[in-house]
């Protein structure tokens, strides 16, 4: 921050200043015949005051010729108006504390600090005590004669602070005795010495039996760990319950946390463990197929899931593994959310859809579908997630 000196007939006042000032020019003369000029003046681009219109007065009477200013250039015109009001509010927010400001002015002894407006001779406002034990139906009042609004000020504030103090006093009191009060009426119930863990599921799966398996046999709560298995279908909304804290772990697609953290979330999701190897998901087919053949899905309609999910993903490039573009020799309807393909299949939507093994199972006891590889050797892609 720069400091420049001008001189003090090119600086402007504001002239919609709404702050009255007249009557702390005085003092601030007196505190710069004695400390000198040690707060610079605040200027916008053209000379006009931002901050410092009393500073100037008191130059003006003190003949002063060279002023330090900064020029806040780097203000807009609003920016410019709020700062010279907010300059001037916040100070109206300070409080005293009397006891170190006693402490501070007994410690000076060779300036005179009566020039700055503080009272030397009487800093502290005495009150005689009056005993009302045996008066209780008379009132009584007390007047303090005070100089200026500002000394009204800080006594007012002197007095409240008392008062304020004894409030806070009674409250933290009164707390204390209730929290003691709901503790020996409603005893502290014993924990669960397990921790309890909520795993958001994207989907039930044969794959994930190894999960199945530790949950019941126990292996968690060995370990002190509670686990509550909640079905949250769709990857999108398995990372939104995570996010809003709903559960401590969402089990889908490694895609959610990639998304997550390309949008800017601070406190985004990490992944940090893996359950299988293959997604599980297979191709079924509206009409039955003799002897099919990838080429066979050439020019039909497949509901492949929500785009940019791993399934969805995993399908287009098992596609083109096999010489087939997604883009051009498909149609691949990715509008249907998760929870909805089976419901949308079987109500005549699209040629094909991809479904994962659990829902196959149990739609091929309910309905007429295929899949083009039952019964023969299915073409693994080895560790990629998913199957042909």
């Amino acid at each position: 921050m720069e400091i420049i000196y001008k001189n003090i007939d090119e600086l402007i006042p504001y002239e919609n200043n709404p702050r009255l000032n007249d009557e702390a020019v005085e003092y601030v003369k007196n505190s710069i015949k004695e400390f000198g000029f040690k707060v610079p003046v605040v200027i916008d681009k053209d000379n006009v005051i931002i901050a410092g219109h009393t500073r100037i007065k008191a130059s003006k009477e003190l003949r002063i010729k060279d002023i330090p200013c900064i020029i806040a250039d780097d203000l807009t015109e609003e920016q410019v108006k709020a700062f010279r009001l907010a300059d001037n509010k916040v100070s109206e927010k300070s409080m005293w504390d009397y006891t170190k400001l006693d402490e501070e002015l007994n410690n000076i002894l060779d300036i005179d600090m009566s020039l700055f407006d503080f009272d030397i001779n009487n800093n502290d406002v005495e009150i005689e005590r009056i005993d009302l034990s045996n008066k209780e139906f008379e009132k009584y009042e007390i007047i303090i004669t005070c100089q200026n609004e500002i000394e009204l000020e800080e006594k007012y504030n002197k007095l409240m602070k008392g008062v304020y103090m004894k409030r806070i006093i009674i409250a933290c009191v009164s707390l204390l005795l209730l929290v003691l009060l709901v503790f020996l009426v409603f005893p502290k119930k014993q924990e669960n010495k397990n921790e309890k863990v909520r795993i958001a599921e994207v989907t039930h799966s044969i794959f994930y039996a190894p999960q199945y398996v530790a949950i019941s046999e126990g292996f968690f709560e060995d370990e002190g760990i509670d686990v509550e298995l909640i079905l949250t279908p769709g990857a999108d909304k398995v990372t939104a319950a995570v996010l809003s804290g709903d559960v401590e772990i969402g089990f889908c697609g490694p895609e959610a946390t990639i998304y997550v953290y390309q949008s800017g979330e601070k406190d985004y999701l990490k992944t940090f463990a893996q359950l299988t190897k293959k997604d599980g998901s297979f191709l079924v087919s509206r009409e039955k197929i003799d002897n099919f053949k990838i080429e066979d899905i050439k020019g039909k309609t497949i509901i492949g899931g929500r785009k940019g999910g791993m399934p969805e993903m995993t399908f287009e490039w098992a596609l083109r593994e096999n010489g087939i573009d997604p883009k051009e020799d498909v149609n691949i309807d990715t509008s249907i959310a998760f929870a909805a393909m089976q419901g949308a299949f079987i109500g005549g939507t699209g040629d094909f859809v991809t479904l994962f093994e659990l829902s196959v199972r149990k739609w091929s006891l309910q309905v007429k579908n295929y899949m083009p590889f039952k019964g023969k050797n299915n073409n693994s892609l080895g560790n990629r997630p998913y199957i042909f």
